[in-house]
Formats: C-alpha cells, sequence, structure tokens
C-alpha cells in the first residue's frame, strides 16, 4: 500500500469516529467545521463526497474517490475559482464568473458560454457553483 493511502486510510480513520466503516454528516461537518465552512457548504461537501448513490454514508472508497476528483482539478483552475470568489462563500455567482471571464481573456469564453458551463455544473440549481461543483463539473467536462 502507498504512503499517500495509507495517509488516507489513516485520516478516514481518524474521521470515522464511531468505528462503523463510513462517515456520517455529522463526522464529516466536525471535519470541516474546524475550517470555518458555513452550513451550505458543508452539506455540498457531504454530498460530493456521499457519491452517487445518496445513502447518507461515505465508505472508504467515495472518501477516496473524492480526494481524487479535488486532485485531478488542476491547481491552477482552483486558484480561479477561489481567487474570484470575492465574498469567501465558497460559491461562484454569475457576477463573480462574469467578472472571471472579463478579466481572464484567455480561456476564450464569452460570458454566453460561462452561463451555459454554469447551469451544467450547478447541480442543485441555486444558480451558483460551490467549489466541490466546479470539480464535480470539470471531471466531467474534461472527459
Amino acid at each position: 500500500m502507498s504512503k499517500v493511502m495509507q495517509k488516507m486510510e489513516a485520516l478516514f480513520k481518524q474521521l470515522d469516529k464511531d468505528n462503523n466503516g463510513y462517515l456520517d454528516e455529522s463526522e464529516l461537518t466536525a471535519h470541516f467545521e474546524k475550517r470555518c465552512l458555513n452550513t451550505e457548504l458543508l452539506k455540498e461537501y457531504f454530498r460530493f463526497f456521499d457519491g452517487p448513490d445518496g445513502n447518507k454514508k461515505i465508505v472508504f472508497e467515495e472518501f477516496l474517490a473524492g480526494w481524487q476528483k479535488m486532485a485531478d482539478v488542476p491547481c491552477d483552475l482552483r486558484s480561479l475559482s477561489e481567487t474570484y470568489d470575492e465574498d469567501k462563500d465558497g460559491f461562484l455567482t454569475r457576477r463573480e464568473l462574469k467578472t472571471l471571464v472579463e478579466r481572464k481573456r484567455e480561456y476564450f469564453l464569452e460570458f454566453d458560454d460561462v452561463l451555459e458551463l454554469v447551469d451544467s455544473f450547478d447541480t442543485n440549481k441555486d444558480g451558483k457553483i460551490s467549489i466541490l461543483e466546479f470539480v464535480e463539473g470539470y471531471s466531467k467536462y474534461k472527459k
């Protein structure tokens, strides 16, 4: 087993406070609350890691897959999403995305293209993209 895998397994076990082999919302929330994330964003993190079955139990494989998706997003894209999140709430609004497009013309995207991306990345249809929706959308988009 690689050192990275060992570290991930150790983190999972550390977070699994009741040692039942999966993380529930309270266990994951306790971990991310220390990073001062708002409640809405914490729910996004849980949904992101919970995987496609949505059974509210994050098993190690889902935990690992979630971190892998995050690692697959190039650092410059993650940095962009964090930089243009003006109010630092963990979400990119249409206005913030418009600012990004206006300042980063090298991406050759028109604002209408960005709105189309927002609609496809915005899985819960709240009109904004969480960092996790951004990661999830990017991982699908790059395929």
